[in-house]
């Protein structure tokens, strides 16, 4: 799959679907998290062998859906950062360097942007006047 760049602009009008996606990912890890306890107090409680097997097919298949998920967000060429904060980074070119607009749930629009190497606690407000639309260079 050839690599996406997003402007705010852009990143700003797939947001909707995205903060969907993310909401239900935190949801299905949230899930994940909560059966992966059950099966752990299942060693410890000795419960039987059927719903210890019954539990992790439960897992497998929550695991499933939730891989599903990120990768509809890869596939939009959103990158996840991290399920915990809602963390999304679409990748950018700005003033000829790649760099991450930056998103995280809660936040009502993509209007923070972050070098490759920095991350989140680098984060910096956007100037969309910064960022070219590469797509439009190609066509």
């Amino acid at each position: 799959m050839e690599k996406v760049y997003f402007t705010p602009e852009k990143a700003n009008e797939i947001l909707p679907r995205v903060k969907s996606l993310m909401e239900r990912i935190i949801q299905k890890q949230v899930e994940v998290d909560s059966i992966r306890d059950e099966i752990e107090n299942l060693g410890n409680s000795g419960s039987s062998t059927r719903v210890y097997v019954s539990k992790v097919a439960q897992l497998k298949a929550v695991s499933s859906e939730l891989a599903e998920l990120i990768s509809e967000l890869n596939s939009m060429g959103c990158l996840l950062k991290d399920i915990e904060m809602g963390l999304v980074d679409f990748p950018a070119i700005r003033l000829g360097e790649e760099v991450y607009l930056c998103w995280r749930i809660g936040e009502e629009k993509v209007d923070h942007w972050h070098t490759v190497y920095e991350g989140y606690a680098g984060r910096r407000k956007v100037f969309a006047d910064e960022f070219i639309d590469v797509n439009e260079l190609n066509s």
